[in-house]
């Protein structure tokens, strides 16, 4: 007979990853080989037993050290290592399976929670469009804010028990809920959204960013940055602009636009300064001169910094860093991106940049992309340093808060 005990061991060992098993086990192992690593920090080994304490992954003197068999008799022993050599040629397979299942799974979550909070949001978004008077624009806003802090409520719920990715932060800010924030940060992987939004969300006001205007019709999504009020920027070429010289102003005007609507409530306007994901190809590409980063684009910024002028209270710089590997959304809930590095510092604004004209005034613009190279060069160093860097053992929910530290095209 092969108890249920058995059957969950056996798939512990198919699957192999100490951590992220079906069933917690006790001490006992095949006999041979009991530690190999196959990635950075998981701990591959054959494991047997009894269903009692979990192994911790953090200590590897709590992987067995002898074999014991004192509640398994010889003939259920024997068994399972037969069961496990019958199972290791499909381990591959099996894995592959489950790893499927895990992203359609992730996939059907998101998709229920974004249809769940999507209908009130565009319900909440029609009143306020039609109805124009203040008080209930204003109590619409609130409403808003309220279900996007919700819906990213449950997208980091999701991340925290779907995957075991672990985000180290250092310098995470108070909670300033009502200012008015920038925040310029590099650009690693599309996962570089929710992360921000599940640290930054609470502390500060809701996170917007820039978008391509393509995107307004992504499914559910586009509706949804829609009614959020996030700006659609349409992009031309330098070919367009030189045929038409009249588009190079739509996206200033477009920009400042958006930015007085945001001057009448809190707001943290996002921006990955690169202007697109970091690859090698394009870092070779631009000939960067920094060893992490592409270089910064100055013109978005600074058209911003512009618009919003006195209403901008400080800016949030951030740097994300991905120590083994970065990934994309798939990756992320295929559990393929074991960890996050950020670090957060809050920056004053220098006042020679509030109202500038970045277009118009050679000097006002190389004086911008000087001070801009200059926290691009820091924003490097700071990437050296978290690669370097021992992260704590202990990730406090998946989160952990550490200590403050601190070329445009």
């Amino acid at each position: 007979m092969i108890y249920l005990p058995t059957l969950r061991i056996r798939l512990e060992m198919a699957f192999g990853h100490v951590g992220r098993m079906i069933g917690a086990v006790d001490q006992y192992v095949v006999p041979g080989p009991i530690l190999r690593r196959s990635r950075a920090r998981h701990l591959r080994v054959p494991l047997l037993g009894s269903l009692k304490d979990r192994i911790d992954i953090h200590d590897d003197a709590a992987v067995a050290k002898t074999t014991m068999t004192d509640d398994l008799s010889n003939e259920e022993f024997r068994f399972m290592i037969h069961a496990a050599k019958l199972i290791s040629p499909y381990r591959p397979m099996i894995r592959s399976t489950a790893r499927g299942l895990r992203i359609a799974g992730a996939l059907l979550l998101l998709t229920l929670n974004s249809l769940l909070h999507v209908g009130p949001l565009l319900l909440v978004a029609l009143v306020k469009a039609v109805v124009r008077l203040n008080p209930v624009r204003d109590s619409c806003d609130r409403w808003l804010m309220a279900l996007v802090a919700n819906w990213i409520d449950v997208n980091s719920w999701m991340m925290d028990r779907l995957t075991s990715i672990r985000i180290h932060v250092e310098g995470l800010p108070e909670p300033m809920p009502d200012g008015h924030f920038m925040i310029l940060s590099n650009h690693q992987s599309w996962v570089d959204i929710p992360v921000l939004q599940k640290v930054l969300n609470h502390r500060l006001p809701m996170l917007r960013f820039f978008l391509k205007s393509q995107l307004i019709w992504v499914p559910i999504l586009g509706l949804a940055w829609w009614a959020l009020d996030f700006p659609f920027m349409k992009r031309y070429s330098r070919e367009q602009v030189a045929r038409r010289p009249e588009l190079a102003g739509r996206d200033i005007e477009a920009t400042r636009t958006f930015c007085r609507k945001f001057s009448r409530i809190p707001v943290a306007v996002g921006n990955f300064v690169e202007g697109t994901r970091y690859t090698e190809a394009k870092h070779a590409e631009q000939n960067s001169p920094h060893r992490h980063l592409l270089k910064p684009r100055a013109g978005g910024t600074a058209f911003v910094l512009d618009a919003m002028g006195k209403n901008i209270d400080r800016l949030v710089d951030v740097t994300i860093v991905y120590p083994h590997g970065r990934g994309e959304l798939v990756d992320l809930f295929a559990d393929r991106i074991p960890e996050v590095r950020m670090h957060i510092r809050l920056l004053s604004i220098p006042e020679r940049f509030r109202g500038g004209d970045y277009a118009g005034d050679e000097d006002y613009r190389a004086e911008f992309q000087q001070w801009l190279n200059e926290l691009w060069r820091q924003k490097d160093a700071t990437i050296d340093r978290l690669l370097e860097a021992k992260p704590a053992a202990e990730p406090t929910g998946k989160d952990n808060d550490n200590d403050n530290q601190g070329q445009a095209s």
